[in-house]
């Protein structure tokens, strides 16, 4: 208890080592093998991919003693945590896939209850985060029919995606001041790294060469189905919407917000694909709770509704 007291007051620094470690093997393990498939030079690759593969590592074990830190405050996750732990054995294991179904079968309940858990432990404005938790769940579910009926849901992940992203824009906003000196730093910052993707998204309306290659990376760098290839723009521009939301909440102060949201929308899709899919399914979860973290306190979203009722009913 003292070990992890001690640990809870540094919560904070545990929270960037995770952010920094999981944007890097992002760009650079899980997203730039994609591009470096392609025959185009990229200056000094083998040294990109050993900064992707060495912040894995950083980057798993952060995550379990994140998660490990947050199951104090949401009791589901410790079960996840013990997964995450024994998950590099799991892969040694010479067992039946009824086991490991029964292993996915566990987690999806668990997660579940987590992302259940995690939103009415919080404050009123969790309301804004519930639609990733539903991206999240949908995830989940989406996993365990491409596991067991080797099928999927024919639903439109990118309108989802798109109402997340828009729900946590506004959330974004509405934390703390709306207008303050740190407010509108973080928004020109926000802004400025937004820029990129409209330029980008400039150069695929006028460049069709490159709008048939990222047809074919985003999507594979993201794990997320595009039925209409029109539609690619519009993944594009809420890219860039995610991004300057994940940047202003960070300088406004709600880095746990910024970086569980990075580690939502950078994995969840990839769970329903099983591409790795034990930590995808995982990450997700990890991601949303602490997409919380900063809402939950005694005056939660159960008594705000409670106290409502008992007033309509007086």
């Amino acid at each position: 208890m003292r070990i992890s007291s001690f640990l809870e007051k540094d919560i904070k620094y545990f929270f960037i080592i995770l952010g920094i470690s999981a944007f890097l093997q992002f760009m650079f393990s899980e997203a730039f093998v994609f591009p470096s498939a392609l025959p185009i030079h990229i200056p000094a690759e083998m040294i990109l991919l050993r900064i992707g593969a060495v912040s894995f590592y950083i980057f798993f074990i952060s995550l379990i003693l994140v998660s490990l830190l947050l199951s104090n405050k949401v009791k589901a996750l410790l079960p996840l945590s013990i997964v995450l732990i024994i998950s590099p054995i799991l892969a040694y294991l010479n067992v039946s896939y009824t086991y490991y179904y029964g292993i996915e079968i566990f987690i999806i309940i668990v997660a579940i209850m987590a992302l259940i858990e995690a939103t009415v432990k919080s404050d009123v404005k969790v309301v804004l985060l519930i639609p990733s938790g539903i991206l999240v769940g949908l995830g989940l579910i989406a996993s365990f029919f491409i596991t067991f009926y080797h099928t999927t849901l024919y639903i439109s992940y990118l309108d989802f995606l798109i109402f997340s992203a828009i729900t946590f824009l506004v959330y974004t906003v509405f934390w703390r001041k709306i207008i303050s000196k740190r407010s509108v730093i973080a928004y020109i910052v926000g802004l400025i790294s937004m820029y990129p993707f409209v330029m980008f998204a400039h150069e695929i309306i006028t460049n069709r060469y490159i709008q048939i290659l990222m047809e074919m990376i985003l999507p594979s760098a993201l794990g997320i189905t595009i039925y209409n290839p029109s539609h690619l723009l519009y993944l594009v521009y809420f890219l860039g919407i995610i991004t300057f939301s994940i940047i202003s909440i960070i300088i406004k102060g709600n880095s746990a917000a910024g970086i569980g949201y990075f580690m939502l929308i950078s994995t969840v899709f990839f769970g329903i694909y099983g591409y790795l899919l034990l930590m995808y399914m995982l990450v997700p979860t990890i991601g949303y709770v602490l997409m919380c973290y900063n809402e939950m306190r005694e005056e939660n979203i159960i008594k705000y509704l409670s106290q409502k009722l008992k007033i309509k009913n007086q």
